[in-house]
């Protein structure tokens, strides 16, 4: 009985991981739709080097049914065009993560 708690904890804990990075990955594209790259492209070179890698670990740690979900949920919001823009804003070495998510996300 105690492993199948813990197997509906982790589910319900998972399910709220997915909400609130799905939550903040609305917040970016409607950031990117209204045009507000500078606030964006501000946060991301404030942000720290080894934050971005972490994160980068974490996309890659998706399983492929949650990046096909993300695709879906990007499909015609976001264009390569925006993040290639918002990259080439970026600190060179602070690009990686923009080259991630459209190498990972398959972004046309």
């Amino acid at each position: 009985m105690h492993e199948e708690f813990k197997k509906k904890l982790n589910s319900l804990l998972k399910q709220m991981d997915n909400k609130v990075l799905q939550t903040k990955l609305n917040k970016i594209l409607e950031k990117i739709k209204n045009g507000e790259h500078d606030d964006l492209i501000q946060k991301i070179n404030s942000t720290d080097q080894n934050e971005l890698l972490e994160k980068l670990q974490n996309l890659d740690q998706l399983s492929p049914q949650e990046i096909e979900l993300f695709r879906q949920n990007l499909n015609g919001q976001i264009q390569k065009e925006d993040l290639s823009f918002i990259k080439d804003q970026l600190d060179p070495e602070k690009r990686k993560i923009i080259e991630k998510i459209i190498s990972t996300l398959k972004i046309n």
